[in-house]
């Protein structure tokens, strides 16, 4: 069929908690680096650890610990794209005072984030450095490489050489779902006729954990919700014929809900005419003789038949059983040879309709 019109999407209030972003300090690499001002201090995942934005949403608050004494910091985005990561938002500067082991914060931001995107803290001012500490790791402390970080330009990260085995240097940051996205529209299969079924795909979505489906009639602009039509299949009645249908399909996750709509398929046929049922049978005529011709006809018939197919049978017995078809004889008349000499002949007709 054919589906015209144009995807909507509509986006509900996210209502999920934050989540920290955080991880503990990787065995192999008890050692973050102070960085000097126009650096860049990236993040180290621990094994099995993800210190990237799980989905898509936003970064609203940081916390940072640092040993050096007013410090300037800014909060930064980094987004990967073909093995390598770019700065994409930068939050405002923050001075922390001198801070040995106490966490400053959280200052507050808004900075949109996807899914995979790294955090990181940019040394404005002073040698942002590390906290000498011969303490056990702590929960939410991360591991950092340093690089030259300029922001909108793209730089590979690389792990210099350890500096030392207990120097850590906290960045907490709390990080908000958002809600479902739609990255592809959903879908409807199937041919728009009453007494078809019609199958809904729910498209592609980010941040979406179940879906529901609700079919939708269009005359013209005007649309309604289906009552009770909500599941992934839909079969058109009579009520939609030349009407429009489409699917809206909500998604459902941890930052909220949003719905997307399929394009509207083509206007509803009619269900195609039932199928002819016999009320009557073929009649015969002629004489049963070698070389004397029979001839039958269509019989009766329900359901308005427009065409019928004939074909002659040799039966071997007089009750009409043990049949098979005679090759060749396909119309309504057949001249009688030597080998049906014996036989009983049946004549059967198959109707069909538009």
């Amino acid at each position: 069929f054919l589906v015209v019109g144009i995807a909507m999407l509509t986006l509900a209030a996210s209502a999920a908690a934050d989540t920290a972003l955080g991880s503990r300090l990787e065995d192999s690499y008890e050692t973050t680096f102070g960085g000097i001002a126009g650096i860049t201090v990236y993040q180290e995942a621990a094994t099995g650890e993800a210190l990237s934005a799980p989905s898509s949403g936003t970064i609203t608050s940081w916390r940072v610990r640092s040993g050096d004494l007013n410090a300037v910091y800014e909060l930064r985005v980094l987004r990967p794209s073909g093995g390598e990561f770019t700065a994409v938002g930068t939050s405002a500067p923050q001075t922390v005072p001198d801070s040995e082991g106490k966490v400053r914060g959280p200052f507050a931001v808004s900075m949109s984030v996807n899914k995979g995107d790294r955090v990181a803290l940019y040394v404005v001012k002073g040698g942002g450095a590390p906290i000498n500490t011969t303490a056990a790791p702590m929960a939410d402390e991360m591991n950092y490489v340093q690089d030259p970080f300029a922001d909108g330009t793209t730089k590979k990260p690389a792990l210099p050489p350890p500096l030392g085995g207990n120097q850590e240097l906290l960045l907490q940051a709390n990080f908000k779902p958002g809600p479902p996205v739609n990255t592809a529209s959903p879908t409807v299969s199937g041919e728009a006729r009453a007494g078809s079924t019609l199958t809904a795909s729910e498209g592609s979505w980010e941040n979406a954990a179940s879906f529901t489906f609700q079919w939708v009639r269009c005359a013209g602009a005007a649309c309604s919700a289906i009552p009770g039509a909500t599941s992934q299949t839909y079969t058109p009645t009579t009520a939609d014929e030349g009407q429009q249908l489409r699917v809206d399909v909500t998604a459902t996750g941890e930052g909220g809900k949003a719905t997307a709509s399929s394009a509207l398929t083509d206007g509803v046929k009619p269900a195609p005419p039932a199928a002819p049922t016999s009320t009557g049978p073929p009649v015969l005529s002629g004489e049963p003789r070698e070389t004397e011709t029979l001839s039958g006809t269509n019989g009766n018939w329900a359901g308005s038949p427009t065409q019928f197919q004939y074909q002659w049978l040799r039966c071997g017995s007089a009750t009409g059983t043990n049949c098979a078809p005679v090759s060749g004889a396909t119309s309504s008349f057949y001249k009688l040879v030597h080998a049906d000499a014996g036989s009983t002949m049946r004549l059967l007709v198959t109707a069909t309709n538009t």
